[in-house]
């Protein structure tokens, strides 16, 4: 396997980084390898694990101030902390999480609390998730990136 060697500027050779794609019947994915080599590209592969990490580690946090927001109601705490979260989750892929978050802050934005604090149960269970799947996630984009444009011939 090769790692991606031109700088992390030059992405224009995007297109020509094949991610092989899982079979149809598989389940879906809470992490979208596309997002982790477009990241790998515009910065290292070596540093995909560190990115990641501190990205498990503020969505971690994250989820730690929305829980707080929600237990004392506050609908102003928990859109802050939504977007956080949503933005996070979209740099790195997790786009059940991203969408999810942004149900919350669309909530919290017409003034529903109770349908805000509803919307913010699924977090929980998303986060834990994307902490599961991220390490396996990382290791299959740093093992299968290739600079073939084309999978390789059976």
């Amino acid at each position: 396997m090769n790692a991606i060697p031109y700088p992390a500027h030059d992405t224009e050779n995007l297109d020509s980084v094949w991610v092989p794609e899982r079979a149809p019947d598989s389940a879906p994915r809470i992490c979208e390898d596309h997002v982790l080599v477009r990241l790998a590209l515009d910065t290292d592969v070596d540093l995909l694990p560190d990115l990641v990490a501190g990205f498990l580690d503020d969505i971690g946090q994250q989820m730690r101030r929305i829980d707080a927001a929600v237990s004392r109601s506050d609908i102003v705490a928990l859109e802050l902390q939504a977007h956080a979260l949503a933005g996070c989750a979209s740099t790195f892929g997790a786009e059940p999480l991203h969408r999810q978050a942004c149900r919350v802050i669309e909530m919290c934005r017409t003034g529903s609390t109770e349908a805000a604090l509803t919307s913010a149960t699924p977090l929980a269970g998303l986060v834990a998730r994307v902490m599961t799947d991220m390490p396996d996630t990382v290791a299959r984009v740093q093992a299968t990136v290739e600079l073939d444009p084309a999978p390789p011939s059976a």
